[in-house]
């Protein structure tokens, strides 16, 4: 099982008035500055207090942070102070992060980094800059390790951040981006560096713990958990308990609530990858209580994920099955807000039907244009052709754009759908499962357990193509790795459903392909597989990939019973698609078959 470690990052409030201020006494300014008329002064008193109201609200209290970001977002709109509207930004992205809303926070995060730049304000775009390392953070601590490429700017980023932090000389601020960068570390298991920036966010916060109260004991506490990792279990916990007696204490900002919540979020998953399931238990149920006061739906799903995980692998599938509902409810409501944040999905499309406008309007430009010079006469004939050809040539440039945007906007989709069937569905049909199993009986007639049976492996049929397909939609391998690797990992995934026996015969593991030309042949190799596994009713079935010169040779064959026997499948499953993906990459589709003897559909495409 996949570790996954959880990093919990405040976005710390900024007391602007002082640290004694409190939340009663900004409200008397902000009552006393509205009866006032509008002017710059006044705008600016009532932003600040307003946001600085939204940084100090509980965590406890999601609704009132709500009701004064809301005020924020209205007075915004009409202040005649022009940074208003960027303290606006910092407050939403705030609200949306603690809410679960991380491409939105993100976003809003940045249009306020954006605008406190412009407007000189360097220490609030410090607070800004320092505020979306931690949404970034939080937003990767359960995903996967990216490609080299964003995972190195990812730690460049923070890196930077870091260098910018220690500048400013704030030590909360300094302590949130040693606290990302040792995640960073963390995930990547190199838990030494991330001992050593856990360490300076303790040391650096130990003149005021009181002020920066959970970067100060989160650090210590992630430097035992890097020496459990590292080996050194008994020092390791000496440090967690040490640091837990002390920061368990209640307080009334919540911080404690917040520190349990990581304390049984991180340990239950590191029992749980060491397979002590009933100890990664007992920690989940200390985040899981310190949780019931605070609305943080992304960390209670990471919880009942802990609590599922465990309970199943106990043999208690009741148990398991209460929590595997709530994490599906968790799922249905993420989708809503992950609804929210495509806007770059939006821009995408809008950007691609403005691509295919420019280009219709510089086909007729040249048409028309052509005629005209054309009327004048034999003497501008040079002048014309040299028009036409820069015509032409941006043409094709615009063509090559087009297929791009076109490719992006297929992935994104196939991305969409892959997650949907692998997060959503997967999980719909594995609860399926788990209520028939449920009703297994030792009583059961010989029928009633000859329907049972047969049931459940229809079901784990179902489940296993639900996740083939998912997987296939746009494989992670490549994009990263590319064609060969892909298509040899296909040929594991299709081995394992115990159908159709495959090989493959590939003779360069280096392929100079572009992107489009490797996705629209992966695409087709897949067609040809499915159809195969469908229709073909064969034993055996290999793929080869050959080079030759400059042209890349495909065969994917099988032993089936003849292309004249399921010439009507292939047609309506998609025979025309593969002639028009390997065409659009002026390449040929040559098909042999003989019924009973298997087919052979062979693929040539130019490098």
């Amino acid at each position: 099982m996949r570790k996954i470690t959880l990093i919990l990052l405040l976005i710390l409030p900024v007391k602007t008035f002082g640290q004694t201020l409190k939340i009663d006494s900004l409200k008397t300014v902000v009552r006393q500055f509205t009866d006032k008329a509008s002017s710059v002064e006044r705008d600016s008193s009532l932003t600040v207090s307003i946001y600085t109201i939204c940084s100090m609200i509980s965590l406890a209290e999601p609704e009132l942070r709500q009701v004064w970001t809301d005020s924020l977002n209205r007075f915004s709109k009409s202040s005649k102070w022009n940074q208003s509207i960027a303290y606006s930004y910092l407050a939403n992205s705030r609200n949306y992060h603690l809410n679960g809303y991380t491409t939105l926070a993100f976003k809003d995060m940045e249009s306020a980094i954006k605008l406190f730049r412009q407007l000189g304000n360097e220490k609030m775009y410090i607070i800004a800059f320092s505020n979306l390392a931690v949404i970034i953070t939080n937003y990767f601590y359960n995903r996967p390790i990216s490609d080299q490429k964003t995972e190195k700017k990812y730690l460049n980023y923070l890196s930077d951040g870091l260098v910018l932090m220690k500048k400013q000389g704030n030590p909360g601020q300094v302590a949130n981006l040693d606290l990302s960068l040792m995640q960073y570390y963390f995930r990547h298991k190199n838990y030494g560096r991330a001992k050593n920036y856990a360490i300076e966010a303790w040391e650096i916060t130990k003149a005021d713990p009181e002020k920066n109260f959970y970067q100060h004991f989160v650090g210590k506490w992630y430097e035992g958990l890097c020496l459990v990792y590292s080996g050194k279990k008994q020092e390791g916990f000496r440090i967690i308990n040490e640091i837990k007696t002390i920061a368990q204490k209640p307080r009334k900002d919540g911080m404690d609530k917040y520190f349990l919540t990581n304390n049984g979020l991180s340990l239950g998953n590191y029992y749980l990858e060491k397979k002590e399931y009933q100890n990664a238990i007992n920690e989940a149920k200390i985040g899981e209580q310190a949780l019931k006061s605070m609305k943080l739906p992304t960390f209670d799903y990471a919880l009942n994920k802990i609590f599922y995980e465990s309970y199943k692998n106990l043999g208690k599938p009741q148990e398991a099955l209460g929590y595997f509902e709530k994490m599906q409810a968790y799922e249905q409501d993420s989708q809503h807000k992950e609804a929210l944040g495509q806007y770059l999905e939006w821009q995408l499309k809008y950007e691609d039907e403005k691509q295919k406008n420019q280009i219709q309007a510089l086909e007729n430009q040249q048409l028309t244009q052509t005629r005209n010079f054309l009327s004048i006469g034999g003497v501008l004939g040079l002048c014309i052709a040299g028009y036409v050809f820069f015509v032409n040539r941006q043409l094709r440039k615009k063509n090559q754009e087009i297929q791009e945007a076109l490719l992006k906007g297929q992935t994104t989709e196939r991305k969409r759908m892959a997650s949907e069937l692998h997060d959503n569905i997967s999980n719909k049909i594995l609860g399926v499962k788990m209520r028939v199993e449920l009703l297994e009986n030792e009583n059961f007639t010989e029928k009633e357990r000859k329907n049972y049976d047969s049931t459940l492996r229809f079901i784990n049929e179902v489940y296993s193509d639900v996740r083939l397909v998912s997987h296939n939609l746009l494989p992670e391998d490549l994009e990263k790795y590319g064609l060969i690797v892909a298509v040899e990992n296909l040929v594991k995934m299709l081995n394992l459903i115990d159908r159709t026996r495959f090989d493959t015969k590939i003779q360069s593991k280096q392929l100079s392909l572009s992107p489009r030309s490797e996705y629209e042949i992966y695409s087709t190799i897949l067609e040809l597989v499915n159809n195969i596994l469908k229709h073909a009713q064969a034993k055996n079935a290999i793929i080869s990939i050959l080079k030759e010169e400059k042209l890349l040779k495909i065969s994917v064959k099988d032993n089936g019973i003849g292309f004249n026997n399921h010439l009507n499948n292939m047609n309506t499953l998609g025979l025309k698609n593969i002639h028009s993906r390997i065409e659009s990459l002026r390449g040929s589709v040559k098909i042999m078959s003989d019924g009973g003897t298997g087919t052979d559909v062979q693929l040539e495409v130019p490098m």
